[in-house]
């Protein structure tokens, strides 16, 4: 009997062996894809600059030799040939639905799943996100700021008026013939006026303005006419000769507000590429936490059979030991799919505060179910023309060239600051005086009395100290601008490549990892079917289907993970190229547009194309 064990154990352990071989050339053939390679595309001028500091930055000859690309052998052509059958070996990916089991509630009442889309959740998500909404208002508010900056040159229209009365009491005269007493002198005035002024683009003022005014002076038969009528038209001009002069000082706090609601707009736009990218990201984490469950619990099921075949098989051919092995392998397993299950519960609220819409309501315990397969397909994109769209729409490249420009324009006044100061005023008014008001404005009409009026003044600091201090300070914040937009240029093309090497190689991992996943299940498989014909089963022969188990599930994983960090490239490549809110059919107008809940007023119209 005992020779017999010993020559059935040395065919399990040359099985095992051969096995094990099986499945190293397998694994070592699941590496064997074609390795593909980026085509880049043709450029524009806009990136000419920043692709010829590349270009004399790179190297003129390769450093060393390229890599050796692994051709697909017979070996991986039998694994794709068998991929039907294989790939409803070890977890699926359909187990990570909505009746996947997450845990218990944590209100005692039935948590229900949803599925939904990665395009349902974007949409919804930059309709409804607050941080969002409030970079929405945001730019209404520069908006407003902006219609203030260009109402400073909106003509001012000015009127008064006043009444009077001097009623002043007159001393006695005494003559040889006796005191004569005189009544005093009284004056009753009425005066009226009205104007327009006008701030004008040469950083003067000019002022049109009239004023009629009725005197009635006591005694009556003292004057003529009486009462009477003065009515005086005036014209009027300040206008600055040196500092302050021109439309690029007068203008450039409207040109500033200007800069900066273009700013905000940006940063609406960057706040939304942001949060679509956060929430591609996320659902796809989530999407990948949720196979981790799934494959948590096939391993734990898994396990858990051969725990219970090894309980059957104690004091027969397995010992204390290796069912101590066994209850410790099942209870790591139990203890992974808590952790799993804790890592999807935590992604799906993290998701639904993104979202923040109705539809998955944060007070609620409805669990966010991805819908949407990660994508398999090869992915080729081109350097240059990527770079290209990063420089003409990336927010962050745009708002540091925004920068630039301000900057510019608080050098211009800086430098118009350290002028001296000269105004020039100019004033001429034509005056009429008659008994009626229309007789007045008639003598106004005919110039007869024309009065006016030229004067210059002129202001300089002793030192001019403060002046050129502050268009020193403008030239070197000029300059900080200037490196702040180098720097921008840099980062969004350090972004491109980053991305860009990270979706090739995601895109190989793809090819590489589906077939690992096609390999270790035909390891099980011949595993599975080497086991059929077994008189008798080791402890040992066991211990090897936890191993295969394990390898099974990793390699399910690494494939999953291998499409969603490819997703996930994917969506840094579009946020750093600024493409990502046209992949979802979102664009950002300027207009009025309702801000919801918020506030009434103007903001941003977010228009979503079919």
């Amino acid at each position: 009997m005992r020779p017999f064990c010993r020559n059935r154990r040395k065919e399990q352990g040359r099985a095992c062996r051969s096995a094990w071989a099986a499945l190293l050339a397998a694994a070592a053939l699941s590496a064997c894809d074609s390795q593909r390679q980026v085509v880049p595309v043709a450029s524009s001028d806009l990136a000419s600059r920043a692709l010829a500091l590349e270009s004399s930055n790179a190297p003129t000859a390769p450093l060393a030799p390229p890599p050796p690309v692994l051709e697909p052998g017979p070996a991986t052509e039998r694994l794709r040939a068998k991929s039907t059958e294989l790939t409803q070996l070890g977890p699926q990916d359909a187990w990570a639905g909505e009746s996947l089991p997450l845990g218990a509630p944590l209100d005692g009442e039935a948590e229900p799943a949803i599925g939904a889309g990665l395009n349902e959740l974007v949409l919804a998500a930059v309709q409804a996100n607050i941080p969002s909404r409030t970079a929405r208002v945001q730019t209404a508010v520069m908006a407003e700021q902006l219609v203030q900056a260009e109402a400073a040159f909106d003509m001012l229209f000015t009127a008064n008026g006043q009444v009077s009365r001097q009623d002043q009491p007159a001393v006695s005269v005494v003559t040889p013939s006796g005191p004569i007493d005189f009544t005093g002198n009284g004056t009753d005035v009425a005066a009226f006026g009205a104007g327009v002024q006008q701030l004008l683009s040469t950083g003067g003022t000019w002022s049109l303005s009239t004023e009629a005014t009725r005197t009635k002076k006591l005694p009556l038969d003292s004057f003529t006419p009486n009462p009477s009528w003065q009515s005086t038209v005036t014209l009027g001009l300040d206008q600055p000769l040196l500092r302050g002069f021109g439309p690029d000082v007068a203008l450039a706090q409207v040109k500033l507000a200007q800069n900066a609601s273009t700013q905000s707009q940006l940063e609406f736009r960057k706040s939304l590429l942001d949060l679509v990218k956060r929430v591609e990201e996320t659902y796809w984490r989530l999407a990948s936490a949720r196979q981790r469950v799934a494959a948590a619990q096939w391993l734990l099921a898994e396990g858990v059979s051969v725990r219970d075949l090894l309980e059957k098989r104690r004091g027969i051919d397995a010992t204390d030991a290796d069912h101590a092995e066994a209850v410790s392998v099942v209870e790591q397993r139990a203890a992974d799919l808590v952790r799993a299950r804790l890592d999807a519960n935590v992604l799906t609220d993290q998701l639904k505060l993104m979202v923040e819409s109705p539809a998955f309501p944060i007070s609620d315990g409805c669990r966010i179910v991805p819908t949407d397969p990660p994508v398999r397909e090869a992915v080729v994109v081109g350097l240059r023309e990527s770079i290209v769209s990063a420089l003409e729409r990336n927010p962050a490249v745009l708002q540091s060239l925004l920068k630039v420009d301000a900057g510019d324009i608080q050098l211009t006044v800086a430098e118009n600051g350290t002028l001296p100061q000269l105004d020039l005023s100019a004033e001429v008014a034509l005056q009429g005086l008659d008994g009626g008001l229309g007789s007045s404005y008639q003598e106004v009409a005919d110039a007869d009395f024309v009065n006016w009026l030229v004067g210059a003044t002129l202001a300089q600091p002793i030192g001019n100290r403060g002046p050129e201090s502050q268009y020193r300070e403008s030239r070197l914040q000029r300059a900080q601008a200037a490196l702040g937009y180098r720097r921008a240029v840099d980062q969004a093309v350090t972004d491109i490549r980053m991305a860009m090497r990270q979706v090739s190689a995601g895109e190989e991992l793809v090819g590489r990892t589906t077939t690992l996943r096609l390999a270790a299940a035909e390891s099980m498989r011949a595993l599975a079917s080497y086991e059929e014909n077994l008189a008798e089963l080791s402890p040992e022969f066991l211990q090897l289907k936890f191993q295969r188990q394990q390898s099974m599930a990793s390699a399910h994983m690494q494939a999953y993970n291998a499409r969603v960090d490819l997703e996930v490239a994917l969506a840094s490549l579009r946020t750093a190229m600024g493409t990502g809110l046209d992949s979802y059919g979102i664009t950002v107008e300027s207009g009025p547009g309702p801000l919801g809940d918020v506030d009434p007023g103007l903001a941003p119209i977010l228009t979503v194309q079919d």
